[in-house]
């Protein structure tokens, strides 16, 4: 059945760039010039979906979402805000109203359209928010020589050597689960929620949209400085803890970089905090978690390898005159490879990883 959306909006360009572009997607477009008349729409049309502008006159976009949300028959209705206010400011005043998504003006068809499609999947019926699909790159020969995926409740261990691919790695991650409908919750170091969308963006991943409609979460982390500070804070146990409260439809977690906080805990906190995310990825969270290899004991990483349910061993390796990096899967689905897998990559501006044929053999 074809879906129903009204867009409200006092701009008549904006009007009809909303009715094309949501006419060109096969939905019925109904709309409406200011709050007061898209109340009225509303109410008698019910639409599946409403678009809405903030600044409007006789009644703005926050006064309509008001109404929505006490009024039985429409508040269930998901509602998309496209609007030229500041996308900080819009969603602290617009998320706590029920806005679904936020698109802010001016955006392009894509980005309309796709916040409409996630807005109405928001509708389907799930189970749970169970995920039963492994995580994959989609990349397909890659995808193979990677084992096939990471699978749903799995906890991954990415180690290596700096600048050896783990962050990227991790983006492609991401950026293949959101486009599958997954949501993505990113933890990291020395990147802000800004740097790190930008860098995704330089190699050909445009997460702008899954973030800004709250799909994808970064989380930029601090490390505390004082000893007396990291006595009381205990980062580990907290993260843990703020992992713990994640949305059960967050699907995919990543930890970019556990050495961060590692490094001023001990070994017992460390393997403790193994067993915090092994009991969260129990109940179908999956949980990427990325280390320096060079910044922990032996016998510290042994036990980190052995709890984890995938390991990845990445390194930079000369071949020739050419720097690659290398990719060794040591453990999928919980069980050892007696002959690990190996992938020689590059990471191209633009487009990201890209698989070499080069080895050691041909140089």
């Amino acid at each position: 059945m074809t879906k129903k959306i009204l867009v409200i909006d006092d701009e008549a360009s904006a009007l009809r760039f909303a009715q094309y572009t949501l006419d060109r997607n096969n939905y019925k477009v109904l709309t409406a010039r200011d709050g007061l008349e898209g109340l009225t729409v509303a109410k008698s049309e019910l639409p599946d979906l409403i678009v809405l502008d903030v600044a409007m006159p006789r009644m703005d976009g926050f006064e309509v979402l008001s109404r929505l949300k006490i009024d039985p028959d429409l508040v269930d209705i998901p509602v998309v805000m496209l609007t030229a206010m500041s996308a900080a400011k819009g969603e602290s005043l617009g998320m706590e109203l029920g806005v679904h998504h936020y698109v802010s003006k001016p955006c392009n068809p894509e980005d309309l359209a796709l916040s409409v499609k996630v807005a109405l999947r928001s509708l389907e019926p799930s189970e749970d928010y169970n995920r039963t699909e492994n995580f994959q790159l989609g990349n397909s020969a890659l995808d193979i020589e990677l084992g096939g995926g990471i699978p749903p409740g799995a906890v991954a261990l990415f180690e290596g050597a700096s600048s050896s691919g783990k962050s990227v790695l991790c983006q492609h991650y991401s950026y293949a689960a959101l486009t599958t409908w997954s949501r993505v919750a990113y933890f990291t170091f020395g990147n802000s929620e800004e740097s790190l969308t930008n860098q995704m963006k330089s190699i050909g991943l445009e997460v702008g949209y899954y973030f800004r409609s709250g799909a994808m979460r970064i989380i930029p982390l601090e490390e505390p400085y004082e000893a007396t500070e990291i006595e009381a804070l205990q980062p580990l146990s907290l993260l843990a803890e703020e992992i713990n409260q994640l949305p059960q439809e967050c699907h995919l977690i990543i930890v970019d970089a556990l050495t961060h906080l590692a490094s001023c805990s001990s070994e017992r906190s460390i393997l403790s905090f193994l067993r915090a995310c092994k009991q969260i990825a129990n109940r179908g969270k999956t949980i990427i978690l990325i280390i320096h290899t060079s910044s922990f004991e032996e016998r510290t990483l042994v036990r980190l390898r052995a709890l984890c349910d995938v390991h990845f061993r990445l390194s930079v390796e000369k071949f020739g005159l050419r720097l690659l990096k290398t990719l060794e899967v040591c453990k999928v689905h919980n069980a050892e490879l007696n002959t690990g897998k190996i992938v020689n990559f590059d990471v191209k501006p633009g487009f990201g990883i890209q698989i070499s044929s080069m080895n050691r053999a041909t140089v």
